[in-house]
């Protein structure tokens, strides 16, 4: 599955060479567009609570629920204090990063000068005065000069930041170094210079569980049992976020994931455009899974035409079960082309239609 989600971002990117931010930037959905800029000037004072329109040009990557979002942007949760702390938290990190050592002293001015009671208030005054029933709000920090309002993620050294961040996780367990040199890539096959033991983007991959294989029987096993290059971890981020949110699909109370295999080069950018046709819903009720089915059926029946009786495009289907602490594969089928696969299509319409399964 790895290599199918790498293969994914290259399908996605075409010629165009990999950028490690692009590739790990997941942007925000179409539904977030109420921006709440929290600004501060150049030297670090507080100048209030400013309202954006939109979120185009966003660089944003989510960090785990207790932490931080790394270019200190993060989404409403509810609660203005809560995404408040959450952003104070990530101006902490990037003070303290390498990769922002070129900004870090006016990071540093502005954590000085952050007054966590006066900004929850002002960012929860402005949202109440927002319709959000339909359209969400995310907070962000962001300079105020003459020139408008500059938002830290918009800085080449906090989107670097984002990217050490992200693949340094993989690096080290309980201060365990878990990287080698010189080690060939279990994704890619290829000669590394570096890999790493730790590639837990997706949770069917863990280090604390000592009767799961893929883990080993201790940590310093884990760069021989599952080495990953960092060109490797990026695509499969990349391929990982795009499936996420454009190809993942319900059936029969099942969820999986359709991964394409595209052999024909010149194909690949007609794929790209058939799967980014496809919007993820909000839900999968009534009218919304009636577009959902349809528009599963229209890519199959696209990319069947497109492909002929030729090999030239195959599918896998991946079952999962997913929770916050694991994902699992619960079933997979391969190498199926789409003029096959449509007729399983056909039957899901069809069951997906029976009283029984139709939601109220």
């Amino acid at each position: 599955m790895f290599e199918r989600l790498s293969h994914i971002h290259q399908v996605m990117s075409g010629e165009s060479k990999d950028d490690p931010v692009a590739m790990l930037n997941q942007g925000l959905p179409e539904s977030y567009q109420h921006g709440i800029a929290i600004c501060f000037n150049p030297s670090g004072a507080y100048l209030g609570v400013r309202l954006t329109r939109g979120n185009k040009g966003v660089v944003y990557r989510s960090g785990p629920p207790n932490g931080f979002d790394p270019t200190a942007i993060s989404k409403y949760p509810g609660k203005a204090e809560n995404v408040v702390r959450r952003l104070l938290r990530s101006l902490k990190a990037l003070e303290a990063s390498d990769a922002c050592e070129a900004i870090s002293e006016r990071i540093k001015a502005i954590v000085e000068s952050f007054d966590t009671n006066e900004i929850s208030k002002e960012v929860a005054d402005h949202i109440a005065e927002l319709d959000t029933k339909e359209q969400y709000p995310f907070v962000y920090i962001a300079w105020l000069d003459a020139d408008g309002i500059q938002p830290l993620y918009s800085h080449p050294a906090v989107q670097d930041f984002m990217v050490s961040y992200a693949l340094a996780g993989y690096s080290t367990v309980k201060d365990i170094k878990l990287t080698a040199e010189n080690r060939v890539c279990s994704i890619c096959g290829k000669p590394a210079e570096r890999i790493v033991g730790n590639f837990s983007l997706i949770a069917c991959y863990n280090l604390d569980k000592r009767g799961v294989i893929t883990g080993g029987m201790d940590y310093p096993s884990a760069p021989n049992n599952f080495p990953v290059c960092d060109a490797c971890m990026l695509r499969v981020s990349s391929g990982w976020d795009f499936v996420n949110t454009h190809l993942t699909f319900p059936l029969a109370g099942e969820r999986y994931l359709l991964l394409p295999h595209v052999q024909d080069p010149k194909l690949r950018r007609f794929v790209v455009q058939l799967l980014q046709r496809r919007k993820k819903g909000p839900s999968l009720r009534n009218e919304a899974l009636k577009k959902i089915t349809n528009s599963e059926y229209e890519i199959l029946d696209d990319l069947a035409k497109v492909s002929g009786d030729r090999d030239s495009i195959t599918l896998s289907m991946i079952f999962f079960e997913s929770s916050n602490a694991a994902w699992r594969i619960t079933g997979e089928i391969h190498e199926i082309l789409p003029s096959r696969i449509r007729e399983i299509y056909r039957v899901k319409q069809t069951v997906e239609r029976d009283p029984v399964l139709t939601f109220k």
